[in-house]
């Protein structure tokens, strides 16, 4: 937690200024985390990877903004808060396929590469989503594809 230097000329004026901020600045964390957890147990995640990579970066906030002196209804809450988001992710992404390497030795398609991989035409947006700056005639070497 930041805190800021007491400018005021009258001793205590400025402290009671700096807390007032801090305190605004920490309910703003906490609010922006609750937000934060709601949107990504909405989110649409495209592979068990992205959900468990979202549980990990907002598990570090939480347990950044659970480190600081908190009232206990406010530690309590946010506790909660980390249990229930980490319980959705990790149920989101157990349901979800896992990013994979595939070597493609030779430049293929990637229409062809969806209907091989998954007997699926219309999976071929997701195979150049995957691999980015790829032409979709010439797909070949290192790719990610979805395990199903």
């Amino acid at each position: 937690m930041v805190e800021y230097a007491s400018t005021g000329a009258a001793a205590g004026t400025g402290d009671a200024f700096v807390d007032a901020v801090s305190a605004s600045f920490a309910h703003l964390r906490i609010c922006a985390l609750t937000r934060a957890c709601a949107v990504a147990i909405d989110t649409d995640f495209a592979s068990a990877d992205a959900a468990e990579e979202t549980l990990a970066i907002l598990t570090g906030f939480l347990d950044a903004e659970l480190e600081a002196d908190l009232a206990d209804d406010v530690f309590t809450a946010l506790s909660d808060l980390r249990a229930a988001m980490a319980a959705a992710l990790i149920d989101i992404a157990a349901r979800l396929p896992r990013l994979r390497p595939l070597k493609v030795p030779a430049a293929t398609p990637s229409l062809v590469l969806a209907y091989e991989l998954y007997e699926d035409l219309g999976r071929e947006d997701e195979i150049l989503e995957l691999n980015p700056n790829r032409h979709p005639g010439f797909l070949a070497g290192e790719l990610t594809v979805l395990s199903q």
